[in-house]
């Protein structure tokens, strides 16, 4: 067996999905805010978003974190046997046969919520560096594989202009998912420099005709936070 390390930079998107149903601090109540008026959604936001930076956020009892590559904004992508300090082997997005994942993974925890949760949905972009890690044959058969949500299949347009939340994970691979000949590698390191960082604040509805639930957004748009990109990611 020979130990190897895929070594990828590029442009990243970290997505952090809260449910707020259990958040009860001593000094933070949602029953103190009126959300039908607009100042007091906006400072709602504004003060669950500084929770999140406090790490408050990740205590609560359902939370989801998906990290996400660009497939069009990778800048470097090497294969190196041993270790990530020895000379690498130059690859690109075409080196992967794409596993394709469903969209709606991510966001799974919605149908487990109650009717009327309020969700907390905080975007990074920025420029991330990972280092994928493992022991494969000497001479490994079969494809490199990486996970990839493929809206185009899962995701109707109807499904796709309602639920704009899902355009936070469409079309962009997932490293964490990422095999070689069969044999997953585990996340050895990951460096992330947000560039751009929103929020926004959901709702969960149910359709009354198939009783599946959704995330609708509280009328105010997405809070930006941190902007120091030259673009939109």
């Amino acid at each position: 067996m020979n130990e190897i390390t895929i070594h990828i930079e590029g442009q990243t998107r970290l997505v952090a999905l809260y449910n707020l149903s259990s958040l009860d601090t001593e000094s933070f109540r949602t029953e103190e805010y009126d959300l039908s008026d607009h100042g007091d959604l906006l400072r709602f936001v504004e003060e669950v978003n500084a929770l999140a930076e406090e790490g408050e956020l990740d205590a609560l009892e359902d939370v989801r974190v998906v990290l996400a590559l660009d497939p069009e904004g990778i800048e470097e992508l090497t294969l190196h046997r041993g270790t990530p300090q020895e000379a690498g082997e130059p690859l690109d997005s075409e080196s992967f046969v794409l596993d394709n994942l469903s969209p709606y993974a991510p966001f799974e925890m919605v149908q487990r919520a109650e009717v009327g949760d309020l969700f907390y949905l905080r975007s990074e972009s920025g420029r991330g560096i990972w280092d994928l890690a493992g022991e494969v044959p000497e001479e490994p058969e079969g494809p490199m594989e990486i996970g990839y949500y493929d809206c185009t299949e899962d995701l109707d347009i109807y499904d796709a202009l309602r639920e704009s939340y899902y355009d936070f994970v469409c079309d962009t691979m997932v490293p964490e998912r990422l095999k070689v000949a069969g044999t997953p590698l585990s996340l050895d390191r990951f460096d992330f420099e947000p560039a751009q960082i929103s929020g926004a604040l959901y709702r969960v509805v149910e359709d009354p005709e198939n009783g599946l639930k959704s995330l609708e957004r509280l009328p105010v748009p997405p809070r930006l936070f941190l902007d120091e990109s030259e673009e939109e990611f």
